[in-house]
């Protein structure tokens, strides 16, 4: 950071420079047919009207062709300027954005060995037998399936990130597909209050990978419920568009409140800045959304603040042609 910050200070005084050079350079032109002139008449020769007309026509032609270059140049530093800003820009995000991933990683993967240790640690003391010590077992093992799921997110993210993922496609009845695994997930358990809807009748067969469609489902709704307030209201919805079917997550919270909606399915951009504190995450799973739609043959696009409030996520999946033609 230091360095780019030199580098930019450098740039900076080597454009000053070239302008106060154009500028003098531009007042010395716009003299020259008076001092022509002068010094001419200095060394004892009369010019003619015609002559001194000539003398002055040529100056103002070296004018004109200095300006045009000097634009030229001047166009050029503009250019330059502007993409240096921008790559500092994106540096300076870049910084942001990978301390952040640290910062939350750190606390993400911290805070279930931390949870664990002080379990087994009672356990080991004698402070924990009987029913209590298989309590505090059962605590190890969700801390341990905790942080099995985070590793398993960040390297799931890494080979997305690295390579185009590895699929494989099949026929496959995208509602129902969705329906199910809404269903497994409100089984598995969901926040107090937290309400997951379904909506969604008419079959929809497309040729895409179920694995990959239940890991954008599965994120989809994680990161709604995370950002979807208090408690969240989710719906999960599937319909058909032409020859694409859609899948969208709705929440109804605050939403992005002004930021970029395409922004983020970047890698490590999480919601408002002032929550992520607030909330758990790394920052990934909708660039894991983002990247297995494109690998799908799709796209993700997302809607801050529709009708009603909230944040839209959707999903756009070819249809197979048989379920086109349905």
């Amino acid at each position: 950071m230091i360095s780019t910050r030199r580098l930019m200070q450098s740039y900076w005084a080597v454009v000053g420079l070239v302008l106060v050079l154009l500028a003098w350079w531009a007042v010395f032109f716009v003299r020259q047919g008076d001092y022509l002139t002068t010094r001419i008449a200095a060394s004892g020769q009369v010019l003619t009207a015609g002559e001194e007309a000539a003398v002055r026509a040529a100056a103002s032609d070296t004018l004109r062709m200095f300006l045009a270059e000097g634009l030229f140049l001047v166009l050029l530093l503009l250019g330059g300027m502007l993409l240096v800003v921008r790559s500092m820009q994106r540096e300076l995000m870049a910084h942001r954005q990978h301390k952040d991933f640290l910062s939350a990683v750190t606390h993400e993967l911290r805070s279930p060995i931390a949870s664990a240790s002080l379990y087994v640690e009672s356990i080991l003391l004698g402070r924990a037998e009987g029913a209590k010590a298989t309590r505090y077992l059962h605590s190890v093992k969700q801390d341990l399936e905790r942080l099995r799921q985070q590793v398993d997110g960040l390297l799931a993210a890494a080979r997305v990130h690295q390579a185009h993922p590895q699929l494989q496609p099949q026929e496959l009845e995208l509602c129902a597909h969705v329906r199910n695994t809404v269903a497994r997930l409100e089984q598995a358990g969901l926040p107090e209050g937290t309400r997951l809807e379904f909506e969604g009748k008419q079959e929809l067969l497309a040729r895409t990978d179920p694995q990959a469609v239940t890991a954008i489902v599965e994120n989809l709704v994680s990161n709604a419920i995370k950002y979807g307030g208090e408690p969240a209201h989710v719906v999960v919805r599937v319909d058909r568009l032409d020859a694409q079917a859609e899948l969208s997550v709705r929440d109804f919270g605050p939403g992005l409140r002004g930021a970029d909606a395409q922004s983020i399915f970047e890698p490590f951009v999480r919601g408002v800045v002032h929550e992520q504190r607030m909330r758990p995450g790394v920052g990934l799973g909708l660039f894991m959304v983002a990247e297995l739609a494109r690998a799908l043959g799709g796209k993700a696009l997302a809607d801050d603040q529709p009708q009603g409030g909230g944040l839209r996520i959707r999903v756009r999946f070819p249809l197979s042609p048989q379920g086109v033609r349905a």
